[in-house]
């Protein structure tokens, strides 16, 4: 009989405490110094990451799913990431055809495969801290070279301050590095950037650069046909030797004082100890150099921490459009928004954000009319709200204004919140086994990097075999 009263009072207990939470406002009740009291809610003991969720659907579905298929159109639809689900590419209503130059450069390629006549063509992905290292970038790359054809590291600066797993590389230590983006005190006083929005110079008459054939990444960036040196002659001559597998080479980059964009191309290989370049004299402007192997595609991993993506209007527009017709770029890739979340109070400043990043769009498209673009969305990202993870409050109303300014402007656009699952999604990740987000709730894993890349590949690759087979995506 006792136990029955104890079970009893515990369920009078449970019963007030939960009526309670019901009741209490959920905002709280400020009690001045004491602060807010907040009582319990009923979902905090049975939390979402219990429930089912399109998170964990996402996550244990097979979402690379990338193939070149001429399939009649009846037969499209077998796909495991199927068509109507989150996950696609979103097109402007006024053309559904925002793709169609891209499109028919990749089928061109592909009936191609390996046509040494045929050249490289680039795709520039820049995004923010997301993107560092090669993430997302070198998976994409893996699988658009597999195929369309292509391989090679890219366009990589000469410092290089974030390993990358593309390439490895030591530069001597009298270099230092612009930035259109960052710390107010890296910026050049002339707006010269180039393509990677960096340049780099040394101190004195001599330095060295160092490049090593990557250990960890995919296999197709290990080879390596051709080096291209995109740079600005210096105030008098200064010689370049380049060391690889066929021995030394020595060039002349010859003084120039109005500073022309330049390309230098050296066909090389790689040597057991790498490939080494030295400069002795004045130092050039170097806004990059290009790792390229076959013909096909290329896919430029432009990392930016920190950055926001308002700032591709502030360089020198003469100077980058010469780069991209030299890079013969085919598509922009655009990955920005998780830094400004923070910094957001109102959906004022989310509708300011969108319409400089329109600005910025509109700016691209203008400089390389041949090429596309797509706006990858930010990812969400957890912040702790009451105790509770939950996607930032600003999260969905960025993501609105980015897509209609990406639409507005003649882009297309891919919504990597919806496709990861939505709402409270990254906490999913997070959890998964083995994990696919970092701790912070904001970055991913290399294993969760490869995910997401391989998601937007699949979405990329289903719209050119619709394209293909005569239908609008």
């Amino acid at each position: 009989m006792s136990g029955y009263r104890v079970w009893w009072r515990w369920w009078i207990v449970m019963g007030t405490l939960l009526g309670m939470a019901l009741l209490f406002p959920k905002e709280g009740i400020d009690l001045g110094i004491l602060g807010v009291w907040r009582f319990f809610k009923p979902e905090d003991i049975w939390p979402e990451r219990q429930k089912p969720s399109a998170a964990r659907q996402v996550i244990s579905t097979a979402t690379d799913t990338a193939r070149i298929t001429r399939l009649a159109p009846e037969r499209l639809v077998g796909r495991r990431w199927k068509a109507a689900e989150p996950g696609r590419l979103q097109y402007p209503d006024d053309n559904p055809s925002a793709l169609e130059p891209f499109f028919r450069l990749l089928a061109r390629l592909a009936e191609n495969l390996g046509n040494a006549a045929d050249s490289v063509f680039h795709i520039l992905h820049y995004g923010d801290s997301q993107i560092e290292g090669d993430r997302i970038s070198g998976y994409l790359r893996h699988r658009l070279q597999g195929l369309f054809g292509g391989s090679g590291a890219g366009l990589i600066p000469a410092v290089q301050t974030v390993p990358a797993r593309n390439v490895r590389q030591i530069a001597s230590n009298n270099w230092y590095r612009y930035t259109l983006y960052g710390p107010a005190e890296n910026r050049a006083p002339d707006k010269r950037y180039g393509v990677l929005m960096s340049r780099s110079q040394y101190i004195g008459d001599t330095a060295s650069l160092h490049l090593f054939r990557s250990a960890t990444g995919y296999p197709g960036v290990r080879k390596l046909q051709l080096v291209r040196l995109f740079y600005s002659g210096p105030d008098s001559a200064c010689e370049l030797t380049i060391q690889d597998a066929d021995g030394i080479q020595t060039f002349t980059l010859q003084a120039d004082s109005a500073r022309q964009s330049r390309t230098l191309e050296v066909p090389v290989r790689w040597n057991a100890n790498g490939l080494k370049l030295f400069f002795k004299g004045p130092s050039p402007e170097v806004y990059g150099l290009s790792l390229e192997g076959e013909p096909g595609l290329q896919v430029d991993n432009i990392p930016m921490r920190g950055a926001s993506g308002t700032f591709f209007r502030a360089g020198d527009a003469r100077l980058l459009s010469h780069q991209l017709q030299e890079l013969n770029v085919c598509l922009f890739i655009l990955e920005f928004g998780g830094n400004t979340l923070p910094h957001i109070q109102s959906p004022e400043e989310v509708t300011r954000y969108a319409r400089t990043m329109e600005d910025q769009f509109r700016f691209l498209l203008r400089l390389r009319p041949q090429a596309c673009l797509v706006v990858i969305g930010p990812a969400d990202m957890a912040v702790r709200i009451n105790g509770r993870l939950e996607t930032h409050p600003f999260l969905e109303a960025l993501r609105d204004e980015l897509r209609s300014a990406t639409l507005r402007a003649g882009g297309v656009y891919w919504d990597m919140y919806a496709a990861m699952g939505g709402p409270r999604s990254m906490p999913v990740w997070a959890a998964a086994s083995p994990p696919l987000a970092a701790p912070d709730f904001i970055h991913f894993t290399p294993a969760g990097a490869e995910k997401i890349a391989g998601m937007f590949t699949a979405a990329l690759v289903d719209d050119f075999n619709l394209w293909l087979s005569g239908q609008k995506p």
